[in-house]
């Protein structure tokens, strides 16, 4: 999607077929409702040794079906159902890892956390470079990627939790304080 779109790169035009391929954001950050939550340059520039230059880390939190009651919303149902991209929209929570801008690894928390239907419209992106494949175990065909234990602690410690809960609050139709989803099977019992 970097590539298509010009971000951090050169714009490059890739044709399938004679048909021009558009570029598909992750984070929907084209999207009106798309929240980022900004994280400490320390918690953003994440930095393992010096040895390593610092890991990029950002976090997005999507806006919600169309056809949900609520507010901060996706502008419509074909952009709701353009952001899953080829997953479904659990499947496309979590991370997504970028190495030199290129997207080698998407969806999924990596074991910092389980998928959740709750969580679905948690996005993160973390930036790499080729200075971080020994570290991260990127093998030649850039398609397997292990985490280092220290960045799986700093994302559960660090990144993870507000991030989370933001999303959660989203997907309830909670967020800015709003009404909260009630458990009507709890309330009975009560």
């Amino acid at each position: 999607n970097r590539f298509i779109s010009g971000e951090n790169v050169n714009k490059t035009n890739i044709f399938l077929n004679e048909t021009k391929l558009k570029s598909l954001d992750p984070f929907c950050r084209n999207e009106q409702h798309t929240k980022e939550l900004p994280l400490s340059d320390k918690n953003g520039n994440y930095l393992i040794s010096d040895q390593y230059p610092p890991i990029i880390i950002k976090r997005y939190v999507l806006p919600t079906n169309p056809l949900k009651p609520g507010d901060y919303k996706f502008s419509s149902q074909d952009a709701w159902d353009e952001a899953k991209g080829n997953l479904s929209l659990n499947e496309a929570q979590g991370y997504y890892i970028y190495r030199n801008n290129r997207l080698i690894d998407w969806g999924g928390w990596f074991k910092t956390k389980k998928i959740d239907e709750h969580d679905k419209l948690a996005r993160a992106c973390i930036d790499l470079t080729d200075d971080h494949d020994d570290l991260f175990k990127v093998d030649v065909s850039k398609t397997h990627i292990q985490l280092p234990e220290e960045l799986k602690n700093h994302l559960k410690d660090n990144v993870n939790a507000k991030f989370i809960a933001e999303a959660k609050k989203r997907y309830a139709g909670s967020e800015n304080n709003k009404s909260l989803v009630k458990n009507a099977v709890r309330e009975k019992s009560k």
